[in-house]
């Protein structure tokens, strides 16, 4: 099985030019880490495929999905890994992993910068697997096994809860789903300002977010644990606290 650290190293290690080539992604994913049964062309192709197997469906995409979205002649695609963070070949990207248009967004934010909207989701891509778990770094901003800083989300109610106290203190206007995308992140950027952040509102963390995020949940929300930007659900916990508080 994949993990989200597994594809990072994997790509970031594949330098090419990913621009126009999301199925291509894909099928070199389930190559590297799971199996491969056809070839499809397009995303547009692969989508068809599971829809006329049956296996396309509604809501939100979990991980270790594939997430289709209706956007031109040949469609897009992406792979959900943790945290809504959906690995995919485009210009749009909260980070890139290699050097073009290869990393991670969204769905919200991908749907918000090209116009697209999303077919559904299926376990497979044209029949193809790419089996998936969830390793606990949930790293977003780059931080890898052994690093100063991981960005480790946690788990959807808290995310939730995150969302809403943020969304509560007009730092927050997308939907309370549980599902981080950089906009969420922006919130929290924005709000670790007021226990010394001075980086960048970008909606990327790395190991200064993590740290005043902990900074934050130490002093406004009872947390008790180190601060030693590797955060775990007792910082999150306390950072939810935090924000909920008057």
């Amino acid at each position: 099985m994949a993990t989200e650290q597994d594809l990072h190293n994997w790509l970031a290690g594949y330098p090419r030019n990913w621009d126009q080539l999301c199925q291509a992604l894909m099928w070199q994913a389930a190559n590297q880490f799971g199996t491969v049964v056809s070839t499809p062309d397009s995303a547009n192709t692969a989508y068809k495929m599971e829809r006329d197997a049956g296996r396309i469906q509604g809501g939100t995409a979990p991980a270790g999905s594939f997430v289709y979205f209706d956007i031109g002649t040949y469609d897009h695609v992406g792979f959900v890994m943790n945290g809504g963070r959906v690995m995919m070949a485009t210009s749009h990207l909260a980070e890139q992993w290699v050097n073009t248009d290869a990393g991670w967004n969204s769905v919200d934010a991908y749907c918000a910068a090209t116009g697209a909207r999303v077919y559904g989701w299926s376990w497979q891509n044209g029949g193809n697997t790419l089996p998936f778990t969830a390793d606990g770094s949930g790293t977003g901003g780059g931080g890898t096994p052994g690093s100063d800083w991981a960005f480790n989300e946690p788990d959807q109610p808290t995310q939730a809860r995150i969302q809403q106290g943020l969304a509560n203190r007009g730092r927050y206007d997308g939907p309370i789903d549980g599902v981080w995308g950089p906009n969420t992140i922006m919130g929290i950027q924005t709000t670790i300002q007021n226990v010394g952040y001075t980086g960048p509102i970008d909606g990327v963390p790395g190991y200064n977010t993590c740290y005043y995020v902990q900074v934050y949940a130490q002093k406004f929300g009872d947390y008790t644990g180190p601060v030693d930007a590797i955060l775990g659900p007792n910082s999150w916990d306390g950072f939810a606290l935090g924000l909920e508080r008057p």
